[in-house]
C-alpha cells in the first residue's frame, strides 16, 4: 500500500481530497490539518511516501520544508489556486516534486500522483510561459533586500534590518535594477510579490510576527504592463 499524506487549508478541498485519494485501488489516504505540529508529527510517525497539499503560499512556515524535514523520503505535490510559472518555479525551488491546479480533475490528480511515486516530476500542467520568461538567481543579501522591499519597507528601514548603511542599500537597488530589469523599485518589488506568494496576492510575503523575512533563492520575470506594479502596491 502505498501511504499518502494529505491536507488543505480549505475543509472542502480536503473532503475532496479524502473521497479521490481514499477510493484509489494500492492507496492507504490520511488527511490531517494543515497545522505546523501536526504536519510534522504525523509525517515523522507515519513515514508517508507522498503528501499532497493544498497551500496558498501565505503564513509564517512553510510546509513543504516542514515535510522535508520530517519526512525526507516524501515526495510533495501542491495543489495551487493560481497556477503561474512563478508559483510553479518556486515550488520547485522549495523541494516539491509537483504542481497541480486546484481546478484538476481528480483523474489529472491521480495521474500526477502516480507519476510522481514513479519518479517523475510534474510541474508544467497548465502553465503558460510567456515570451520572454527569464530565471534570475539571487545571493543571499539580494533575496533579503527584495523580501523586506516588497514588505513596505523604505531604504533607511531596509538598512537597519540589514544591518548596513542606508547608501548602501541604494548601491545593492540600483545593481538589482540592473540585474533583474525593472525600472524602478515598485516594479522590483512586484516581481518579489509574484514570487514570494503561490497564491499571487501577496500575503506570503508579509509574514507578520516572523523573526527572519522569507527568502528566495531565485526570481521568474516575465514581461508585465509596468503600470500594473504601481496599481498593485498602492492598493
Amino acid at each position: 500500500m502505498v501511504k499518502v499524506l494529505f491536507a488543505s487549508e480549505q475543509p472542502l478541498l480536503g473532503a475532496g481530497l479524502e473521497v479521490v485519494l481514499g477510493g484509489c485501488q494500492g492507496f492507504e489516504a490520511k488527511g490531517i490539518a494543515l497545522v505546523q505540529e501536526e504536519l510534522s508529527r504525523e509525517a515523522g510517525r507515519w513515514r508517508p511516501e507522498i503528501a499532497v497539499l493544498e497551500w496558498s503560499g501565505s503564513g509564517e512556515w512553510n510546509p513543504v520544508e516542514e515535510l522535508r524535514r520530517a519526512a525526507p523520503q516524501c515526495r510533495i505535490l501542491l495543489l495551487l489556486r493560481n497556477l503561474t510559472p512563478e508559483a510553479v518555479f518556486q515550488a520547485r525551488e522549495a523541494g516539491a516534486a509537483g504542481a497541480l491546479s486546484v481546478q484538476a480533475t481528480p483523474g489529472e490528480l491521480m495521474e500526477a500522483v502516480s507519476r510522481i511515486r514513479a519518479g517523475e516530476f510534474v510541474f508544467d500542467h497548465g502553465v503558460e510561459w510567456p515570451r520572454g520568461t527569464r530565471r534570475i538567481r539571487l545571493t543571499r543579501r539580494e533575496s533579503d533586500l527584495i523580501c523586506l522591499l516588497v514588505q513596505g519597507m523604505k531604504n533607511k528601514e531596509i538598512a537597519t534590518a540589514l544591518g548596513l548603511s542606508e547608501g548602501t542599500v541604494k548601491v545593492y537597488l540600483c545593481k538589482l535594477f540592473q540585474k533583474v530589469g525593472a525600472k524602478d523599485r515598485f516594479e522590483l518589488a512586484l516581481f518579489g510579490l509574484r514570487n514570494l506568494s503561490f497564491n499571487g496576492d501577496g500575503d506570503g510575503a508579509r509574514q507578520q510576527g516572523a523573526e527572519t523575512p522569507a527568502r528566495l533563492r531565485s526570481l521568474v520575470i516575465r514581461p508585465q504592463d509596468p503600470g500594473e506594479a504601481r496599481a498593485r502596491l498602492s492598493a
